[in-house]
């Protein structure tokens, strides 16, 4: 692989830059001093630059090692340094020497072998943690800022070469950047801060040698994504506002005094804690009780327990217990239980234990197990309702409601016609409301006082209150020649199937006889059929004969009598 098809990244405030992909076994973690580096200036002192290589095992096992060379490019840019004449070396580890170049190398690579000192073997077995320093100093820099690779080749026991590499960058003359500090006012002063409370206004300072301000960005984390800024006046920058939570900042300066205005860039990072900051998050997990006492922003939750003024979750929310004043959630939920002033769920809510709102909307499905209170009602506009579980059959009697429901009574009629048959259902509940409906056969007449027989139903709904008692019960005519049927049922609102959503308490102690009912009995007129014989007598003027009397009262008799064939409509 050639030296421009490697890939590096950058260390921040190193002012180095380490291979991206290296094939070495060990780790290798260069330093330099000064930091940055800076070109030697004519006329002046060189300055004397120092390369400390920390060479560690970060693998599992041990690895045997054989030698490890340092090649550090010498002469023309990019280079290091123009010669390495002034160049000292030592390694930090009797059983490991360190050897350089036995002339002065004034072009091309300068290599700075490490191999196991004389008694030692051919390799020497480096264990998992351990550290090896070599350090290469009084290097005097070029006098050409610009970037120089340093090359690593690794020898292992079995013969293995792997390499690794990275990047010196030397500044000009003059170059500084350091002293990155966050502040806040003081009274009239600024200080140094590492935690400011919220909405507290802070301020950036730094030292540097580039003096133009469009030269230094100003990169700021945030809830929204990195901010990127520039400064208007040097070495100082206040954000637009206070940080709002936890906040980076970096700020990267760049210059381009080199031989051809290739920019050089540097960078120091800084941050700053707030005190009770808003909570913007894609995931969170709270094991304990968590009281937020700002407004909380975020995608997925997963939680112990949310006490806030104002939750916003952007995807699902999950929680032991949710305490707040508005609740918004764009996923599917699973809570142990929420008390809210507003609640809007667009996904699916499910809430183990009591659901307390003021005002509520549910886009998708909601789920309680546990008690619930709604004080801003429910208003269902776009979907199913089923609130309606655990449906059962009732007798005669009084019972117990603990939850709220709807007894419902229907009485029909006898099962055959025409018989006397009258009796009604009854319901009352401990509110004071009382319902009724009748059932059996009724008489009926039509405008020219025709007779017609026809069966009566009838039904009736009482509502319950949870923790109140209804009644209900049956009473019919004493006289009924038969009964209609009736039927009485209990339909709970939101109970479990399980549960047991009503309690027989007694007997209904109320009359089981309904309103009196009335016969009518024909008023006997057998008395006026003989005095009509005798007035018929007497205008023939003659006596009728008694056959032709007997035959006259049993015509008159039937004439008086109320005979009927039934008809079916």
């Amino acid at each position: 692989m050639s030296q421009s098809d490697l890939k590096y990244r950058s260390l921040p405030n190193r002012w180095i830059s380490v291979q991206d992909d290296p094939t070495a076994q060990l780790t290798y973690v260069p330093l330099v001093n000064p930091a940055p580096l800076v070109v030697s200036t004519d006329g002046l002192d060189p300055v004397q630059a120092s390369l400390e290589v920390v060479i560690t095992n970060s693998t599992t096992a041990a690895i045997a090692v054989s030698e490890i060379d340092i090649n550090i490019p010498v002469g023309t840019p990019p280079s290091l340094t123009q010669s390495t004449a002034s160049i000292q070396y030592t390694v930090g580890s009797g059983v490991w020497t360190l050897s350089g170049p036995t002339s002065p190398v004034t072009d091309g690579l300068a290599t700075y072998a490490l191999t196991p000192a004389d008694g030692q073997g051919p390799s020497i077995s480096v264990s998992t943690g351990d550290v090896i320093v070599v350090q290469i100093y009084q290097i005097e820099t070029n006098d050409t800022p610009g970037t120089a690779t340093v090359g690593i080749q690794e020898t292992l026991g079995d013969g293995t070469v792997g390499t690794t590499s990275f990047q010196l960058t030397t500044f000009p003359a003059g170059f500084y950047f350091n002293a990155l500090t966050v502040a806040a006012l003081s009274g009239s002063d600024y200080v140094a801060v590492a935690q400011v409370p919220l909405g507290t206004n802070v301020k950036l300072f730094w030292n540097a040698s580039v003096v133009d301000v469009g030269s230094v960005v100003i990169y700021q984390s945030s809830g929204a994504g990195q901010q990127t800024f520039t400064p208007t006046l040097l070495g100082e920058w206040a954000p637009p506002t206070p940080p709002q939570l936890d906040t980076i900042f970096t700020v990267q300066v760049t210059t381009t005094a080199t031989p051809g205005g290739v920019p050089l860039t540097a960078s120091l990072s800084t941050s700053v804690s707030v005190q009770t900051p808003v909570l913007i998050a894609s995931t969170l997990t709270v094991n304990g009780v968590s009281t937020l006492s700002g407004q909380v922003n975020a995608g997925p939750i997963s939680s112990g327990a949310i006490v806030a003024p104002g939750v916003t979750v952007n995807g699902a929310l999950g929680a032991q217990a949710v305490t707040t004043g508005t609740l918004n959630a764009t996923g599917d939920s699973t809570l142990a239980g929420v008390t809210a002033t507003g609640l809007t769920v667009n996904g699916t809510l499910t809430s183990n234990q009591a659901l307390v709102a003021a005002t509520e909307q549910i886009n998708n499905w909601l789920t309680v197990t546990g008690l619930s209170t709604l004080n801003g009602g429910i208003a269902g506009t776009a979907g199913p309702v089923s609130i309606f579980t655990g449906m059962k059959g009732l007798g005669a009697g009084t019972y117990g409601a603990s939850t709220d429901g709807f007894a419902v009574g229907f009485i029909g009629a006898p099962p055959a016609l025409p018989s006397l048959s009258i009796a009604w259902i009854y319901g009352t509940n401990s509110d004071g409301v009382q319902v009724q409906a009748s059932g059996g056969n009724v008489v009926l007449c039509d405008s020219s006082w025709n007779k017609f027989t026809n069966a009566v139903t009838g039904s009736f709904v009482l509502p319950v209150r949870k923790g109140t008692n209804f009644s209900i019960w049956f009473g019919a005519a004493g006289n009924n020649q038969t009964n209609p049927s009736y039927s009485f049922y209990w339909f709970p609102l939101g109970a479990s199937t399980n549960a047991e959503s009503v309690v027989r308490i007694s007997d209904v102690e109320l009359p089981t006889t309904g309103p009196a009912t009335v016969k009518k009995v024909p008023v006997p007129k057998d008395h006026l059929v003989a005095e009509l014989v005798q007035v018929i007598g007497e205008l023939l003027e003659k006596k009728i004969p008694p056959r032709l009397e007997t035959r006259l009262v049993e015509v008159l008799t039937r004439l008086n009598a109320d005979e009927y064939t039934e008809e079916i409509l």
